[in-house]
């Protein structure tokens, strides 16, 4: 009895192991088709967005992707020249998780305009060592 546990014991760790390479080798790469905000499916190519925890972004040239303050995390992100993260609303914080790179030819930013109240975004990039 006690081999048998044992042998179960085994059996389900590598289960559960092999499931986490597996589930990681099938991220998404989520590629911007236009301007749009960062949590709207419609923004995103291929379908099935927005992109999450696990999947690689690349904001594509003569993009923006706009996003508000709620951390977004991902596998990596990638700004392309000529595209842009923007802040959604003036003091709108641009926070972002990479779990792998950041990579930036183009521009992050805070919204653009004037707020009567004095008061602007901040830009928290965080990758993973």
């Amino acid at each position: 009895m006690l081999r048998s546990n044992r042998y179960s014991l085994l059996f389900f760790c590598t289960f559960l192991l092999s499931g986490t390479v597996v589930s990681s080798a099938y991220a998404t790469v989520y590629t911007s088709n236009g301007n749009g905000k960062w949590e709207n499916a419609s923004t995103w190519t291929p379908a099935g967005g927005p992109p999450g925890p696990g999947d690689n972004v690349v904001v594509a040239s003569g993009h923006t992707v706009t996003t508000n303050s709620n951390q977004k995390s991902v596998s990596s992100l990638t700004v392309r020249g000529g595209g842009t993260v923007e802040g959604e609303s003036a003091g709108d914080d641009v926070n972002i998780k990479a779990w792998g790179d950041i990579n930036n030819s183009g521009t992050i930013k805070t919204k653009d305009g004037t707020n009567p109240a004095g008061s602007s975004g901040n830009i928290n990039l965080e990758g993973d060592d």
